[in-house]
Parts: structure tokens; C-alpha cells; sequence
């Protein structure tokens, strides 16, 4: 996380105000250095902008801890004082694009999801200040 060439800053167009910032952390302290980065790329800078609305869409794989890697997330932006808005989304690991025809087959289970939502909201409460309810 956060070294060169495991991030990525894009948008749909240039003329976009929309941006993303990705990143594969996948440990502890890549996820430090990625809240890291993430804090300092997206700080307002300027007191009389509105804020950004930032918004969290992580996936981790099941072999890992989701706590242990979302605290430092949670504990960085809280500190930074750049939270996220809520809600925030948890994608599966396995993914695939369905067009726009609406998807009749058998729904995944998305109790991982679930649960890594209940664990960045633990987190959330634990570190005030890491997310905000509005979206701007």
C-alpha cells in the first residue's frame, strides 16, 4: 500500500469531479501507509471548500483479518481528521459485469460482506471522527 506502483488515482473523464483512489494494501502496515496517503491526497486543503465526500468500497479475501486490516484505516483518518462517509460498501471477492439486464440466477451469500460491515462500524464508533453520516 502506498508504495509506488500499488496506487492509483483515475476518474471516469478528465473533465469529471469524481476520482478514485485505489490501493492493494493487503497488510497492517500497508493499510497504514494507504490511510496514509488517502488522508494526505484527499485533505481539504482550502477551509471555505465544502469537503469531499469520501466513500470506502474494500473488498478483503477470507484468509484475512478484516479488523486488523481496517483499524489502521479507522485510526489514521480519525487522527487526520478525513473521514468517510457512510455507509460504507464491502464488495466480494468474485465479481463479474451483468450489463444492464437485471441478474435472475442465484444471489451470492454475502455474509463476509456483512460481517466486514459490522466490523468497520465497531471501528467507527471506536475511532470518532473516521466517518460521517452525510454524503456531500
Amino acid at each position: 500500500g502506498a508504495s509506488p506502483g500499488s496506487t492509483a488515482v483515475g476518474g471516469p473523464s478528465s473533465t469529471s469531479n469524481l476520482l478514485f483512489y485505489l490501493d492493494g494494501a493487503h497488510t497492517e502496515e500497508s493499510m497504514r501507509q494507504c490511510a496514509e496517503w488517502f488522508a494526505a491526497a484527499t485533505k481539504n486543503k482550502d477551509p471555505t471548500a465544502p469537503p469531499p465526500a469520501r466513500l470506502l468500497l474494500f473488498n478483503c479475501m477470507e484468509e484475512r483479518d478484516p479488523k486488523l486490516l481496517l483499524t489502521p484505516l479507522a485510526q489514521v483518518l480519525a487522527e487526520q481528521g478525513v473521514p468517510l462517509a457512510q455507509p460504507a460498501l464491502f464488495a466480494p471477492s468474485e465479481s463479474s459485469a451483468m450489463g444492464l439486464v437485471p441478474f435472475a440466477g442465484v444471489r451470492a451469500d454475502t455474509a463476509w460482506q456483512a460481517g466486514m460491515a459490522r466490523t468497520w462500524n465497531e471501528l467507527a464508533r471506536k475511532h470518532v471522527g473516521c466517518t460521517v453520516v452525510e454524503v456531500g
